[in-house]
């Protein structure tokens, strides 16, 4: 079955990807962004510091706004004590 993803809404796509994540990394937290997730849409600790994940549901080509909200939630991860940053997206990245 193959996914559609620019049909999939963004709270879909999150409860997806963090359910994925959840079975991957049992010791993960899931982040309500409501007040603001920090840069962190999951998160699990490590040894030196927070392995967080940041879900984004784009879909296509990057434009240069979703390019910023991009750096703007790298920044608020690089403020905290991270030990790694993923941004994880449904886009095919071949030609």
């Amino acid at each position: 079955m193959q996914i559609v993803w620019d049909k999939v809404s963004r709270e879909t796509y999150d409860n997806m990807v963090s359910v994925l994540l959840s079975r991957t990394h049992p010791s993960s937290r899931r982040v309500d962004g409501a007040g603001g997730d920090e840069g962190r849409d999951v998160y699990f600790e490590g040894p030196s510091g927070e392995s967080i994940f940041q879900l984004k549901s784009f879909t296509g080509r990057l434009s240069s706004s979703r390019k910023a909200q991009i750096r703007r939630s790298l920044k608020r991860a690089a403020q905290r004590r991270t030990e790694r940053w993923w941004l994880v997206v449904p886009i095919d990245p071949t030609p």
